[in-house]
């Protein structure tokens, strides 16, 4: 899954702009000019395990589901950014990054990737 291109990162939890401007050391315009609204297709969100760093809270994840979608942003992302993402959403342990196939709002599809919570046992929708 590695590359040296940017790439599509999508986002649909936590990872809103202030927080990737904040976690890539960018600034927030910059962030802001390089989003895509987009729908990821055949998914749900969820929310499974307890975070340490959220107060004890429940970090979102993706699941399966072909009848839902879930609508939010895909962040253009150079392959030394996602490595730092990677680190703030401790890939393997806790998440793994998957590639999906994504929808702007123009109907356009594309490519992006996305950060979807390995299993737990506590587990719900919102």
């Amino acid at each position: 899954m590695e590359s040296d291109k940017p790439s599509y990162v999508y986002c649909y939890g936590s990872n809103h702009p202030s927080q990737i401007a904040k976690r890539l050391n960018l600034p927030l315009l910059e962030v802001l000019e390089r989003c895509r609204a987009c729908t990821l297709k055949g998914y749900r969100r969820a929310f499974m395990g307890v975070s340490k760093n959220w107060g004890s809270t429940s970090p979102a994840t993706v699941v399966k589901d072909e009848e839902s979608e879930v609508k939010a942003f895909a962040f253009l992302m150079t392959p030394e950014q996602i490595a730092m993402m990677d680190k703030f959403e401790h890939v393997p342990t806790n998440y793994q990054r998957k590639t999906v196939r994504l929808v702007d709002k123009e109907g356009n599809t594309f490519d992006g990737q996305l950060y979807q919570k390995n299993w737990s046992e506590f587990f719900e929708f919102p």
